[in-house]
């Protein structure tokens, strides 16, 4: 471990190592595959006690709508995470070494802040619309909305040890 990663406790096996986010990257797959399942399961029951039987499942509708919001956001994260999210790389892979390790971590410290950004302002808007409760299940809205917040800090966390990366010479791999 270099003294840089020493001193900010930012080593392999500290909080902004390669293997905790590879951690949590899987543990939010495996939260996102339940999801699906969800909302696949749950649709192909609903439209079968609708057409078939004349019946449904209260709130179902209200459940897929709500784990189809969790999927939305909690994907993006894992995008950032594996660095599969939308980038045209073409011109600065030619860069020579300093000027693609500038330009790759001013993206990420942008997408980073724009993030946080959302973050910040997210709080205002829950804590004006989170209280009322859903429609059919009654619950508060919050525990839906919140998913915003969740996806914000994940992408600013997964964007600063992109950096760090960036910083120690690290593979660009998670």
């Amino acid at each position: 471990m270099s003294k840089v990663s020493g001193r900010l406790g930012i080593g392999s096996k500290r909080l902004l190592g390669k293997g905790v986010r590879h951690r949590m990257a899987q543990g939010i797959d495996v939260a996102l595959i339940l999801a699906y399942a969800t909302i696949v399961g749950l649709t192909i029951i609903l439209t079968v006690l609708r057409y078939v039987f004349r019946t449904s499942i209260h709130g179902g509708p209200e459940i897929v709508r709500f784990c189809f919001i969790y999927t939305s956001f909690l994907g993006a994260p894992v995008l950032l995470a594996r660095r599969e999210h939308v980038m045209v790389e073409g011109l600065i892979k030619r860069l020579p070494n300093l000027a693609y390790r500038l330009l790759r971590g001013f993206g990420h410290a942008l997408v980073g802040a724009l993030h946080g950004f959302l973050l910040y302002y997210s709080f205002r808007w829950i804590s004006v619309v989170g209280y009322h409760p859903s429609d059919i299940l009654r619950i508060p809205m919050w525990t839906i909305q919140i998913s915003l917040q969740i996806c914000c800090g994940l992408a600013m966390f997964y964007e600063l040890g992109h950096i760090v990366d960036l910083i120690l010479g690290r593979k660009a791999e998670i």
